[in-house]
């Protein structure tokens, strides 16, 4: 059988980093195997689906390089299906599920329900004062074929519940991930295939679909442990063979406490906003939860795809450590030519002027402290023509005595100057001189210049700043710090 797999997100929001590496082991693994990579869209949640938000969803998954072989595609800002078993979106599905739904009940393997939700929570309330798991006992579980469908007839609102095998008995689930599992009968219950509204649960409409597509293998969080045992019981009651599943570790943050979806600095979205790149995103993920048995760390894409194996998945949490992050951001960023590293950059300077030969002329003085794209936008502009201010921080400092006097040494300086930038060994002399004739020396030297280099006390060596901006802008920088001495 050869192999396909799938991701399947819900249209419910950004896709969160936990659901790109979800994305990301289904790829790698269809990758390894020279399978199919299937993306399908769970969208009958009616509740809770928002439209809106499948095309940004989609673009992340682009953006990360994690190129789908068959499924929901963006034609011409169209949503559409590509592939053999299309369509790949779960509400353009609805015939299919009725018709697997009532297959079912006329095999007896599911039934018509017409428990109300106040009956259904008085067995589950009854159930919590009882000291036991909760599951319904519905009074037409047994009802023959015609009671029901007079009942129906007669308009009385139903839903469909798969009739769960009655005898006590422990379901077995062989996990790629975690081994060999089991799960009680008595915590399943007869749960709901179709709602009332007539839009199937998930389990259903995924167990169908994972069996219609002829998906081979599933890669998900552990969260779906549960769903997996019910959706291999629908699979074995429509007759279909079930995917092999393996349960993916959950992913903790900083507190180790698991990193949910209430905050949108979880998203994909957020780290390519924050000058993150895919690769490094990528890099990162694929180290939570799997372990490549080696002391590498660093892995272009291609590389992951070579070294996937199921073996290096565990089951042990993942804590989601953004310094490491940065610091695979910071490699990857070094990684990249001169040329790739001013393209990538480009979106970053869009508040900026100026031109990408303008940006590849600085990058090699100052890409050793660039750690992401939007950070090394802003270390850039501090080179770049209106990129400079005197920021708040620096009117302390223009404020000392001595600031006025360096400032003043410094634009006589640079107005003597021939040339229309410094060398580093002219910035060195006037240094000492300032040192021998001022007795300017040590913070009260740096701090006040860099002020008047760029506009705040801190940040970027003075020996770059001196010798990769123009005679013209040092002047002009020093003459606007001047002022606020």
């Amino acid at each position: 059988m050869s192999v396909r797999v799938r991701f399947a997100p819900s249209p419910t929001g950004y896709l969160h980093v936990g659901g790109a590496r979800t994305a990301l082991f289904n790829y790698l693994f269809a990758k390894k195997h020279q399978g199919a990579f299937i993306l399908r869209v769970e969208d009958t949640d009616q509740d809770r689906n928002q439209e809106q938000a499948l095309i940004p969803l989609l673009n992340s998954l682009k953006w990360l390089g994690l190129d789908w072989d068959e499924g929901v595609t963006i034609q011409e800002k169209l949503i559409k299906s590509k592939g053999p078993y299309a369509p790949y979106r779960q509400k353009e599905r609805l015939s299919i599920y009725k018709e697997k739904a009532l297959a079912l009940i006329k095999k007896d393997k599911a039934y018509y329900c017409f428990m109300s939700h106040e009956e259904e929570s008085e067995q589950k309330q009854k159930a919590i004062k009882a000291g036991r798991s909760f599951r319904v006992f519905s009074p037409y579980r047994n009802w023959t074929l015609k009671s029901a469908e007079e009942k129906i007839q007669q308009g009385q609102k139903f839903c469909i519940r798969f009739k769960t095998p009655e005898q006590n008995q422990n379901y077995p689930l062989a996990d790629l991930v975690r081994g060999n599992l089991s799960f009680p009968s008595d915590s399943l219950g007869d749960f709901i295939l179709i709602r009332s509204d007539g839009f199937p649960v998930y389990n259903f409409s995924c167990a169908v679909d994972d069996s219609l597509m002829k998906i081979s293998h599933i890669f998900r969080g552990e969260e779906h442990l549960s769903n997996t045992v019910k959706q291999q019981l629908i699979q074995k009651a429509l007759g279909f063979s079930a995917p092999q599943a393996g349960h993916l570790s959950i992913i903790l943050d900083k507190d180790k406490k698991k990193l949910s979806k209430r905050s949108g600095s979880e998203s994909v979205q957020h780290y390519k906003k924050e000058g993150y790149l895919p690769s490094a995103l990528i890099n990162f993920l694929s180290l939570l939860g799997w372990n490549p048995k080696t002391e590498k760390e660093f892995f272009y894409k291609k590389e992951l795809i070579e070294s996937f194996n199921i073996e290096g998945l565990n089951s042990s949490s993942a804590v989601f450590d953004e310094d490491k992050l940065l610091w695979l951001n910071e490699e990857h960023i070094k990684s990249l030519s001169e040329e790739e590293l001013a393209q990538a950059l480009m979106p970053f300077m869009k508040n900026f002027q100026t031109e990408i030969s303008e940006l590849k002329r600085l990058i090699p003085a100052l890409r050793s402290g660039f750690k992401t794209l939007k950070q090394s936008a802003q270390i850039l502009n501090l080179f770049l023509e209106g990129g400079f201010e005197v920021k708040e921080s620096a009117l302390e400092v223009l404020g000392w005595p001595s600031s006025k006097k360096l400032l003043e040494s410094w634009l006589d300086f640079l107005k003597k100057a021939s040339k229309d930038y410094l060398t580093l060994e002219e910035f060195k002399n006037f240094q000492k001189a300032v040192q021998k004739e001022r007795a300017i020396k040590g913070k009260e030297f740096f701090m006040p210049l860099r002020c008047a280099l760029m506009g705040q006390p801190e940040g970027v060596e003075i020996k770059l700043l001196v010798t990769l901006l123009s005679r013209d802008k040092l002047i002009k920088r020093a003459e606007t710090a001047l002022k606020q001495t």
